[in-house]
């Protein structure tokens, strides 16, 4: 039925606002995921202060890496779920960041206050991290091990964050 999203797709929405819908097996999990590449270092301007936030900030750590803009309706229910996952694993080793593809920071501010706020570091690319780290869509989120490795990559977002929490949960155990 038009207008109808499958329970079983994922949802990813380009700069332009288009949005495609795929099978969820295929949109969580990026081919070559597990591998174990290492992740791309960074170092981007917090979104709200003057510090930067970089990789090496959060060295030891599990780390959630989320990608997100303000145009993404996706990432709106992404958000507070992920502000949850990072609440609750504060504690285990485990960090999340999100990392903005706003070109305008207002725009991603305005965002994040929309929802309440986050309580993990919000980081701006300015339009420039799809062409820094090659992802297809937004949301997309990708689980580093403590080496900064990439564990698992995600893309889009369904109704829960149930199979990236058990990553980063399995992936916390490891090696405390």
């Amino acid at each position: 039925r038009a207008g109808t999203v499958p329970r079983d797709a994922g949802i990813f929405v380009d700069r332009g606002g288009r949005v495609t819908v795929v099978a969820r097996a295929e949109a969580l999990t990026a081919p070559g995921a597990d591998e174990r590449a290492d992740f791309p270092d960074f170092a981007l301007p917090s979104l709200t202060g003057p510090e930067s936030i970089r990789l090496a900030d959060f060295e030891g750590d599990v780390l959630v890496v989320n990608f997100w803009a303000s145009w993404c309706g996706p990432c709106r229910r992404e958000m507070p779920q992920l502000d949850s996952l990072a609440a609750a694993l504060a504690g285990a080793g485990v960090s999340v960041v999100g990392l903005n593809d706003d070109e305008f920071p207002d725009q991603a501010i305005g965002f994040a206050q929309s929802l309440g706020g986050v309580s993990y570091p919000l980081a701006r690319g300015e339009g420039n991290l799809r062409q820094e780290f090659g992802y297809r869509g937004l949301p997309y989120t990708v689980v580093l091990d403590r080496e900064h490795r990439v564990v698992r990559t995600f893309y889009g977002f369904g109704e829960s964050i149930d199979a990236l929490a058990a990553v980063v949960e399995g992936e916390a155990a490891l090696n405390r």
